[in-house]
Protein backbone atom coordinates (compact mmCIF):
# COMPACT_ATOMS: atom_id res chain seq x y z
CA UNK A 1 0.00 0.00 0.00
CA UNK A 2 1.11 3.78 -0.34
CA UNK A 3 0.98 5.20 2.81
CA UNK A 4 0.64 8.88 3.35
CA UNK A 5 0.60 10.79 6.83
CA UNK A 6 -0.26 14.12 7.67
CA UNK A 7 -0.87 14.62 3.60
CA UNK A 8 3.09 13.40 3.71
CA UNK A 9 4.39 10.69 1.15
CA UNK A 10 6.18 8.07 3.06
CA UNK A 11 6.07 5.71 0.68
CA UNK A 12 5.06 2.29 -0.26
CA UNK A 13 4.52 -0.42 2.19
CA UNK A 14 3.89 -4.36 2.09
CA UNK A 15 1.36 -5.73 5.09
CA UNK A 16 2.01 -9.05 5.76
CA UNK A 17 1.78 -11.33 8.99
CA UNK A 18 4.47 -11.91 11.31
CA UNK A 19 6.37 -15.06 11.36
CA UNK A 20 6.20 -16.87 14.14
CA UNK A 21 5.59 -19.97 15.72
CA UNK A 22 1.66 -18.92 15.44
CA UNK A 23 2.01 -18.79 11.33
CA UNK A 24 3.09 -22.24 11.58
CA UNK A 25 0.24 -23.43 13.37
CA UNK A 26 2.62 -24.44 16.20
CA UNK A 27 0.75 -26.14 19.48
CA UNK A 28 1.92 -25.05 23.10
CA UNK A 29 4.48 -28.47 23.30
CA UNK A 30 5.44 -28.48 19.89
CA UNK A 31 9.11 -27.96 21.30
CA UNK A 32 8.21 -31.76 23.23
CA UNK A 33 8.74 -33.11 19.37
CA UNK A 34 11.38 -31.25 18.51
CA UNK A 35 9.71 -28.13 17.01
CA UNK A 36 11.99 -25.13 16.42
CA UNK A 37 12.29 -21.88 14.76
CA UNK A 38 15.49 -19.54 14.00
CA UNK A 39 15.87 -16.48 12.75
CA UNK A 40 18.80 -15.16 10.68
CA UNK A 41 19.85 -11.48 12.03
CA UNK A 42 22.65 -10.83 10.04
CA UNK A 43 25.13 -12.38 7.96
CA UNK A 44 28.13 -13.03 11.06
CA UNK A 45 31.19 -13.97 8.87
CA UNK A 46 29.25 -16.65 7.31
CA UNK A 47 27.39 -18.29 9.85
CA UNK A 48 23.81 -17.96 8.84
CA UNK A 49 24.84 -18.42 5.05
CA UNK A 50 26.50 -21.67 5.93
CA UNK A 51 30.48 -20.87 5.82
CA UNK A 52 31.02 -21.17 9.02
CA UNK A 53 31.14 -23.36 12.00
CA UNK A 54 30.79 -23.38 14.91
CA UNK A 55 31.12 -21.74 18.27
CA UNK A 56 29.66 -23.75 21.59
CA UNK A 57 26.10 -22.11 21.51
CA UNK A 58 25.33 -20.15 24.70
CA UNK A 59 22.10 -21.09 27.12
CA UNK A 60 20.58 -17.52 25.66
CA UNK A 61 18.41 -16.74 22.60
CA UNK A 62 21.30 -15.11 19.89
CA UNK A 63 24.39 -17.40 18.59
CA UNK A 64 26.28 -16.38 16.12
CA UNK A 65 24.02 -13.89 14.37
CA UNK A 66 21.00 -16.45 14.60
CA UNK A 67 18.23 -15.85 17.29
CA UNK A 68 16.08 -18.54 18.61
CA UNK A 69 12.52 -17.81 17.99
CA UNK A 70 10.35 -20.48 19.06
CA UNK A 71 10.55 -22.01 22.16
CA UNK A 72 10.66 -18.89 23.62
CA UNK A 73 11.17 -20.68 27.38
CA UNK A 74 14.49 -22.81 27.10
CA UNK A 75 17.40 -22.97 24.14
CA UNK A 76 17.56 -25.52 21.60
CA UNK A 77 20.68 -24.65 19.06
CA UNK A 78 21.15 -28.70 18.90
CA UNK A 79 19.29 -28.96 15.87
CA UNK A 80 20.52 -25.91 13.74
CA UNK A 81 24.03 -26.91 15.18
CA UNK A 82 23.66 -30.25 13.22
CA UNK A 83 22.44 -28.88 9.89
CA UNK A 84 25.40 -25.63 10.27
CA UNK A 85 28.03 -28.49 11.07
CA UNK A 86 27.19 -30.90 8.49
CA UNK A 87 27.14 -28.29 5.70
CA UNK A 88 30.41 -26.88 6.80
CA UNK A 89 32.28 -29.99 8.15
CA UNK A 90 31.53 -32.98 6.31
CA UNK A 91 32.75 -34.61 2.85
CA UNK A 92 31.16 -34.98 -0.07
CA UNK A 93 29.40 -38.56 0.61
CA UNK A 94 28.57 -37.65 4.04
CA UNK A 95 26.66 -34.47 3.13
CA UNK A 96 25.24 -36.19 0.09
CA UNK A 97 23.50 -38.91 2.36
CA UNK A 98 22.49 -36.76 4.92
CA UNK A 99 21.63 -33.79 4.20
CA UNK A 100 17.45 -35.02 2.73
CA UNK A 101 17.02 -35.93 6.38
CA UNK A 102 17.81 -32.43 7.80
CA UNK A 103 16.62 -30.20 5.08
CA UNK A 104 13.42 -30.27 2.95
CA UNK A 105 15.76 -30.62 -0.75
CA UNK A 106 12.48 -29.85 -3.06
CA UNK A 107 11.65 -26.51 -0.82
CA UNK A 108 15.67 -25.49 -1.31
CA UNK A 109 15.28 -25.98 -5.10
CA UNK A 110 11.78 -23.97 -5.14
CA UNK A 111 13.69 -21.12 -2.80
CA UNK A 112 16.78 -20.98 -5.09
CA UNK A 113 14.65 -20.60 -8.11
CA UNK A 114 12.52 -17.77 -6.10
CA UNK A 115 15.70 -15.73 -5.05
CA UNK A 116 17.61 -15.75 -8.19
CA UNK A 117 14.22 -15.24 -9.90
CA UNK A 118 13.57 -12.03 -7.54
CA UNK A 119 17.37 -11.53 -7.59
CA UNK A 120 16.40 -11.32 -3.85
CA UNK A 121 20.47 -11.34 -2.78
CA UNK A 122 19.68 -10.12 0.25
CA UNK A 123 17.24 -13.07 1.01
CA UNK A 124 20.80 -16.22 1.12
CA UNK A 125 21.40 -16.00 4.87
CA UNK A 126 20.59 -13.08 6.86
CA UNK A 127 16.23 -11.74 6.39
CA UNK A 128 15.50 -15.78 6.29
CA UNK A 129 14.31 -18.28 9.31
CA UNK A 130 14.46 -21.43 9.30
CA UNK A 131 11.29 -24.19 11.16
CA UNK A 132 10.73 -27.83 11.44
CA UNK A 133 7.78 -29.49 13.02
CA UNK A 134 9.18 -31.92 15.10
CA UNK A 135 12.31 -33.67 15.44
CA UNK A 136 11.87 -36.51 12.41
CA UNK A 137 10.98 -33.68 9.62
CA UNK A 138 13.04 -31.21 7.48
CA UNK A 139 14.05 -28.11 7.85
CA UNK A 140 12.52 -25.49 5.60
CA UNK A 141 12.89 -21.76 4.43
CA UNK A 142 10.43 -18.74 5.09
CA UNK A 143 12.01 -15.71 3.61
CA UNK A 144 11.21 -11.80 5.04
CA UNK A 145 12.25 -8.18 4.25
CA UNK A 146 12.46 -9.02 0.27
CA UNK A 147 13.40 -5.35 0.02
CA UNK A 148 16.80 -5.86 -1.59
CA UNK A 149 15.35 -7.49 -4.99
CA UNK A 150 13.87 -7.01 -8.72
CA UNK A 151 17.25 -4.92 -9.41
CA UNK A 152 17.75 -2.76 -5.94
CA UNK A 153 19.89 -3.17 -3.01
CA UNK A 154 18.54 -3.11 0.58
CA UNK A 155 19.29 0.69 0.82
CA UNK A 156 17.24 1.51 -2.51
CA UNK A 157 20.58 1.93 -4.52
CA UNK A 158 20.13 -0.12 -7.96
CA UNK A 159 22.39 -3.06 -8.12
CA UNK A 160 25.34 -3.36 -10.00
CA UNK A 161 25.41 -6.25 -11.78
CA UNK A 162 23.37 -9.42 -11.83
CA UNK A 163 24.85 -11.85 -9.98
CA UNK A 164 23.74 -15.53 -8.90
CA UNK A 165 21.73 -15.91 -5.54
CA UNK A 166 23.59 -18.66 -3.17
CA UNK A 167 25.24 -20.19 -0.36
CA UNK A 168 27.47 -22.24 0.82
CA UNK A 169 24.20 -24.54 1.58
CA UNK A 170 23.12 -24.33 -2.13
CA UNK A 171 26.94 -24.54 -3.42
CA UNK A 172 27.05 -27.66 -2.15
CA UNK A 173 24.12 -29.30 -3.43
CA UNK A 174 24.94 -28.05 -6.93
CA UNK A 175 28.40 -29.69 -6.59
CA UNK A 176 27.54 -32.98 -5.50
CA UNK A 177 24.03 -33.16 -6.80
CA UNK A 178 23.06 -34.31 -3.25
CA UNK A 179 19.16 -35.57 -3.72
CA UNK A 180 19.10 -35.13 -7.46
CA UNK A 181 19.27 -31.17 -6.66
CA UNK A 182 20.05 -30.03 -9.70
CA UNK A 183 17.45 -31.95 -11.37
CA UNK A 184 14.92 -30.72 -8.63
CA UNK A 185 15.55 -27.16 -9.98
CA UNK A 186 15.99 -27.91 -13.65
CA UNK A 187 12.62 -29.84 -13.65
CA UNK A 188 11.03 -27.21 -11.52
CA UNK A 189 11.69 -24.93 -14.09
CA UNK A 190 10.68 -26.93 -17.23
CA UNK A 191 6.89 -27.96 -15.43
CA UNK A 192 5.72 -24.76 -14.10
CA UNK A 193 6.33 -22.75 -17.67
CA UNK A 194 3.14 -24.81 -19.02
CA UNK A 195 1.47 -25.35 -16.11
CA UNK A 196 1.74 -21.22 -15.15
CA UNK A 197 0.62 -19.94 -18.45
CA UNK A 198 -1.87 -22.74 -20.16
CA UNK A 199 -3.58 -23.47 -16.78
CA UNK A 200 -4.35 -26.59 -14.45
CA UNK A 201 -6.52 -27.54 -11.42
CA UNK A 202 -4.28 -30.19 -9.83
CA UNK A 203 -0.92 -31.80 -10.28
CA UNK A 204 0.51 -35.40 -9.08
CA UNK A 205 3.83 -36.45 -9.12
CA UNK A 206 6.08 -38.56 -7.63
CA UNK A 207 9.57 -38.06 -9.64
CA UNK A 208 11.37 -36.92 -6.09
CA UNK A 209 10.17 -39.69 -4.11
CA UNK A 210 9.02 -37.88 -0.85
CA UNK A 211 5.58 -36.74 0.41
CA UNK A 212 4.88 -32.96 -0.05
CA UNK A 213 2.10 -30.53 -0.77
CA UNK A 214 2.69 -27.05 -2.59
CA UNK A 215 1.05 -24.45 -4.88
CA UNK A 216 1.33 -22.68 -7.78
CA UNK A 217 -0.66 -19.73 -9.02
CA UNK A 218 -1.94 -20.41 -12.58
CA UNK A 219 -4.33 -18.09 -15.15
CA UNK A 220 -7.00 -20.11 -14.08
CA UNK A 221 -6.30 -19.78 -10.52
CA UNK A 222 -3.95 -21.82 -7.33
CA UNK A 223 -3.61 -25.42 -8.39
CA UNK A 224 -2.21 -27.97 -5.70
CA UNK A 225 0.75 -30.12 -6.01
CA UNK A 226 0.40 -33.29 -4.31
CA UNK A 227 4.14 -35.50 -4.07
CA UNK A 228 4.37 -39.23 -2.82
CA UNK A 229 6.88 -41.09 -1.83
CA UNK A 230 6.74 -44.77 -3.30
CA UNK A 231 4.51 -47.64 -1.67
CA UNK A 232 7.51 -49.58 -1.68
CA UNK A 233 10.33 -47.44 -0.17
CA UNK A 234 11.86 -48.01 2.93
CA UNK A 235 13.31 -44.49 3.79
CA UNK A 236 14.81 -43.57 7.15
CA UNK A 237 13.55 -39.97 6.38
CA UNK A 238 9.62 -39.77 7.36
CA UNK A 239 8.97 -38.20 4.09
CA UNK A 240 10.19 -41.00 2.18
CA UNK A 241 8.59 -43.89 4.20
CA UNK A 242 6.27 -46.10 1.91
CA UNK A 243 2.95 -43.99 0.99
CA UNK A 244 -0.01 -44.30 -1.37
CA UNK A 245 -2.80 -41.59 -1.73
CA UNK A 246 -6.42 -42.14 -2.18
CA UNK A 247 -8.08 -38.99 -3.37
CA UNK A 248 -11.79 -38.37 -3.59
CA UNK A 249 -13.74 -35.93 -6.07
CA UNK A 250 -16.98 -34.64 -4.98
CA UNK A 251 -19.10 -32.02 -7.09
CA UNK A 252 -20.33 -29.12 -5.07
CA UNK A 253 -22.59 -25.82 -6.19
CA UNK A 254 -19.38 -23.92 -6.05
CA UNK A 255 -17.08 -26.21 -7.68
CA UNK A 256 -15.07 -29.27 -7.70
CA UNK A 257 -13.68 -30.39 -3.22
CA UNK A 258 -11.00 -33.20 -3.44
CA UNK A 259 -10.22 -35.17 -0.27
CA UNK A 260 -6.75 -37.02 -0.25
CA UNK A 261 -6.23 -39.42 2.55
CA UNK A 262 -3.19 -40.50 2.87
CA UNK A 263 -2.02 -43.91 3.97
CA UNK A 264 1.76 -44.32 5.48
CA UNK A 265 3.46 -48.21 5.91
CA UNK A 266 3.74 -48.68 9.67
CA UNK A 267 7.14 -51.60 10.31
CA UNK A 268 5.14 -52.57 13.83
CA UNK A 269 1.91 -53.13 12.48
CA UNK A 270 3.42 -54.46 8.96
CA UNK A 271 0.63 -52.61 7.13
CA UNK A 272 -0.42 -49.19 5.70
CA UNK A 273 -2.01 -47.20 8.16
CA UNK A 274 -3.80 -44.05 7.83
CA UNK A 275 -1.63 -40.87 8.11
CA UNK A 276 -3.23 -37.32 7.13
CA UNK A 277 -6.48 -36.03 5.59
CA UNK A 278 -6.25 -32.97 3.34
CA UNK A 279 -9.23 -31.44 1.99
CA UNK A 280 -8.78 -28.88 -1.04
CA UNK A 281 -11.14 -26.84 -3.34
CA UNK A 282 -9.96 -27.24 -7.47
CA UNK A 283 -9.61 -23.88 -9.02
CA UNK A 284 -11.76 -23.80 -11.71
CA UNK A 285 -15.82 -24.21 -10.43
CA UNK A 286 -16.28 -26.66 -13.52
CA UNK A 287 -14.77 -30.14 -15.20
Amino acid sequence: MELFINDSYEGVYNLMEKLDEHILQFNKYQYETGGVMYKAMGYGEGSTSFYSCCAPFPEGFLWESWEQIYPAHEAMWEPLETMRYLVVHSDDEEFGSQIGEVADIEMLADYYLYINLLMALDNIGKNTFLARFNSSSPFFILPWDVEASLGKLWDGQDAVEHIMATNNLFNRLIETNAEDFNELVEETTEMLQPLVGEGVELVLHGHAHRASLGHVDTVVGEAPIFGVTSASALGRARKRQARYHIYRLEKKPHGWEMAVSVRCYSPPSESFVEDTETNVVLSRPTA
